[in-house]
């Protein structure tokens, strides 16, 4: 299951497979390329955030974010369906969408074998906006992207590209306390793609 910045033209553009998509389907794998809400070109920006008190949108609606984790999450729970067809199922996010793949793993239980997370070097304290489309009321106080991606413990997780995840000792002590220290690989490094497909499909 594949979540991408660029949506379904990361695999499928001019009538043919992406270079990065040809690679996943030369390892005999199956793709899902998913396109959260509001990813389509030409999408309408989402109704902004009650300037007076953010609680009058929020306590009514979810944010954007919780909106396409939810999408990634339906993905999921679709690929389930073909089980006859695809043994194991693997996540992966790349760049702004890195972090959001992190929120929907921890959902996923056993649904999901490996997940490969682009962070992005995002962390919830840069958001400085009520009207940024990572706004995630609460994120912070319970831990930032660290905390709630170690929610993936104890299955198999990259975490790349994560210089700026916050207090990144949290996501490896879950780890460690889960006894799958092992399970869990973090770099700092930018990975590319033929890299990520590689570790998902070793």
């Amino acid at each position: 299951i594949w979540v991408h910045p660029e949506g379904i033209a990361s695999v499928f553009k001019d009538g043919k497979f992406t270079p990065e998509a040809q690679r996943v389907l030369d390892r005999k794998a199956a793709l899902l390329a998913v396109q959260p809400l509001r990813m389509n070109p030409g999408a309408p920006p989402p109704p902004p955030v009650n300037a007076g008190y953010a609680g009058y949108t929020f306590g009514y609606n979810r944010p954007l974010l919780a909106e396409r984790v939810h999408d990634i999450l339906t993905a999921v729970a679709f690929a389930q369906q073909y089980k006859d067809q695809v043994s194991t199922l693997h996540l992966a996010g790349f760049g702004k969408c890195g972090p959001w793949v992190a929120l929907a793993r921890g959902l996923c239980g056993t649904a999901i074998a490996r997940t490969a997370v682009d962070a992005n070097q995002f962390n919830f304290h840069q958001i400085k906006n009520m009207n940024d489309e990572m706004m995630l009321p609460g994120a912070v106080r319970y831990g930032d992207l660290a905390t709630l991606a170690a929610l993936a413990a104890p299955h198999e997780l990259l975490v790349h590209n994560a210089k700026g995840l916050d207090s990144p000792w949290r996501l490896d002590g879950v780890y460690r306390a889960s006894g799958h220290a092992a399970k869990l690989r973090r770099d700092d490094r930018l990975w590319s793609t033929a890299e990520v497909v590689e570790w998902l499909l070793r």
